[in-house]
């Protein structure tokens, strides 16, 4: 007993002397009550991404790559405009960012203007970020990438820099496979006690190993409760019990189109005291097989010997086990807050459709788009230019007919002028709508504070001279 105390006495102390720890997605136990199933890990996640699930987390991927991510840059007391090509923040933009992004409302409250950049290296770099990548494609893989193992790594690479904080600009923007890639955590507890801070990364290939530094590195992590500074959680780990059972019972119902597992009718010879031998039963089973398999149904058979055939009925499957996949179903799409209503189109109509568009903004492309605006943001535009700052448009479907309404009362009431109301829609303003309308006829303003004298009657008579009566006798 004391040499067992002695050897893991002597185990602890170096793993205490130990400099790194490697701390990495590696099953950590069993995610069943029955202690039957291991705990997945990322590159489990990433291979069994199917059906369902990646349906869902496809869908969220589409609609964040579909909302625009423009740059912006602000402009302080003292500060010049940005040189670059830009344009001024429309008021609908800044009351979107008061509504739903407090972080953009609080970086640009104490600034004199916010633009938005339309020409930019950084934005270039987001249209081209590598080989056979567009924008588009970037952020799918980065939605992807979270919504299946809960963890995107972007590398910013710079020709000539190797081994050093990247500064941008950076010549090419790589997304790196989740699953390939294996954080350290730093066990110095001398500034960190909580050892919260990350040492390295450490990617391993197909072709290539490399170790990066976790300033090199741009990290998109859904964070677990368990270690939210460096385990991910995703919404398919999160799902992944519902989607075993949604598999399984796919795997079943494919295992009987193709295989059946069970005869459609049994071949007894009629007579119980002349059975069949072993050989000649193979032979007549082949030969059915041979005659009438596929599409060879419906030919005539010619008996050469008493057999009796019994067709074999089965009940009907049980509606329980339709209810158990539906469920599951339910269960992934919801982790991945994804309207039932858009996988299916039974019992769906355009106000229930409308109404699941506007909830799958709400709950989850809007989150992400802000964890991933925010990631570039402070990866890129932070490290570029400490005044700019990268965010999505609102991803939540606009009701046009009730901006149209609202623009409607602010020009009856003075409020907007039509070009104001222009600039809002981003359309080129007219000449001669500047001014305010009142309400009564839609008047411009000053018409009616410094109207235009009236035009005179040629036939009225002069106000200053008398009467004159003429005698018609004389």
């Amino acid at each position: 007993m004391g040499r067992l105390t002695d050897w893991w006495r002597d185990i602890k102390a170096s793993l205490r002397g130990r400099p790194h720890d490697t701390a990495s997605y590696r099953s950590a136990g069993l995610v069943d009550l029955f202690g039957l199933r291991r705990e997945p890990t990322i590159a489990d996640l990433v291979r069994r991404c199917t059906n369902i699930a990646y349906t869902c987390a496809q869908l969220n991927a589409q609609a964040i790559a579909s909302t625009p991510l423009r740059l912006y840059a602000t402009t302080s007391a003292g500060q010049k405009r940005p040189r670059v090509p830009h344009r001024p923040v429309s008021r609908r933009t800044k009351a979107a960012w008061s509504a739903t992004r407090p972080d953009i409302t609080k970086r640009v409250a104490g600034a004199e203007a916010v633009d938005e950049i339309t020409e930019h290296p950084l934005l270039d770099l987001l249209d081209h970020p590598c080989a056979d990548l567009d924008r588009c494609a970037l952020i799918e893989l980065i939605s992807l990438y979270l919504d299946i193992s809960g963890v995107t790594y972007l590398w910013p690479e710079q020709s000539g820099q190797t081994g050093v904080a990247v500064m941008l600009p950076a010549d090419r923007l790589w997304v790196l496979p989740s699953h390939q890639v294996t954080p350290t955590r730093d066990l110095d507890t001398r500034d960190d006690p909580a050892l919260t801070r990350v040492a390295r990364y450490d990617y391993v290939g197909d072709r290539i190993t490399r170790t990066y530094t976790a300033d090199e590195l741009i990290v998109i992590r859904m964070r677990a409760l368990t270690d939210p500074y460096l385990r991910p959680w995703s919404p398919f780990r999160a799902a992944w019990e519902s989607v075993l059972i949604h598999d399984e019972y796919l795997a079943y119902e494919q295992a009987i189109v193709t295989n059946r597992a069970r005869p459609d009718y049994l071949i007894t010879p009629a007579d119980a005291a002349m059975p069949l031998g072993e050989e000649e039963a193979r032979r007549i089973e082949a030969s059915l097989v041979q005659r009438f398999g596929r599409s060879a149904s419906g030919r005539p058979l010619v008996a050469r010997g008493a057999l009796s055939v019994t067709p074999l009925a089965f009940p009907p499957r049980d509606m329980a086990d339709l209810d158990i996949r539906r469920s599951a179903k339910v269960e992934i799409c919801n982790a991945f807050q994804v309207p039932i209503a858009l996988l299916e189109s039974k019992d769906v109509n355009r106000a229930n459709a409308e109404a699941a568009h506007v909830a799958h903004g709400r709950l989850a492309i809007r989150p992400r788009c802000r964890r991933i605006d925010a990631a570039l943001t402070r990866g890129l535009a932070a490290r570029y230019d400490e005044r700019l700052f990268f965010a999505f448009d609102d991803p939540v479907p606009d009701d046009a007919e009730t901006r149209a309404r609202v623009y409607g009362m602010w020009l009856d009431h003075g409020v907007l002028s039509i070009n104001e109301v222009r600039t809002e829609e981003g359309w080129s303003p007219v000449a001669g709508a500047d001014e305010l309308l009142v309400p009564s006829q839609r008047e411009p303003l000053s018409r009616l504070v410094d109207p235009s004298p009236p035009l005179s009657d040629p036939y009225a008579m002069p106000a200053d001279e008398p009467d004159i009566d003429i005698d018609v006798d004389a």
